[in-house]
């Protein structure tokens, strides 16, 4: 099995809280929710690569989480915007399908040919910032922020940036985390 060292931003997606509805529908509805899942991001990574941006879709076990990954720690600030926009009108049985994300950066271990697994701490820290974010929110590590604070894409696409208290994750010491949320006054 092929083993490729990478460094760069991990992304992770999910639709929040989805299991509730996913378990109570039957198999037909349960291949339609992940079909609803998987077309946004699908169009988003084609969207995105059509202007230059390399953004490898990651095969994982998440049921509906994607992971995302770029060697361009500030393409994380255009998947976050691209998502989120893209699943503004994505519902099942008349819900919105929302969505919460975390990203990081660092070293990640891609497993196999694309779709990849992976393995790393860096996976186990993006997982925990994607369960500290709420509905349509970005949560990223201290690392990652320091990569993309200058950026002047954080004022072109109207994010807002917050500091989060540390948390604990597997494998690594306490986290401190930043919070991104799009400005509503457009």
């Amino acid at each position: 099995m092929k083993i490729k060292k990478e460094r760069g931003m991990l992304f992770l997606f999910d639709a929040k809280d989805s299991t509730k509805s996913v378990h109570e529908s039957d198999d037909v509805e349960q291949n339609i929710y992940y079909d609803l899942i998987k077309m946004p991001v699908k169009n988003v990574l084609i969207n995105l690569e059509s202007l230059g941006h390399d953004i490898q879709n990651i095969k994982s076990t998440t049921g509906d989480g994607v992971y995302l990954f770029s060697k361009n720690p500030e393409d994380v600030l255009l998947l976050y915007m691209e998502l989120t926009k893209a699943f503004m009108t994505a519902k099942f049985k008349n819900d919105n399908i929302k969505i919460r994300c975390g990203a990081g950066y660092g070293n990640i271990n891609l497993i196999g040919e694309p779709p990849n697994e992976l393995q790393g701490d860096l996976a186990n820290v993006v997982s925990r910032c994607c369960s500290n974010s709420n509905s349509d929110e970005l949560v990223i590590t201290d690392t990652l922020y320091n990569l993309i604070k200058s950026s002047t894409l954080i004022e072109h696409l109207n994010i807002e940036i917050e500091e989060m208290k540390e948390i604990y994750a597997k494998g690594c010491e306490d986290l401190k985390l930043y919070k991104l949320k799009k400005n509503k006054i457009l």
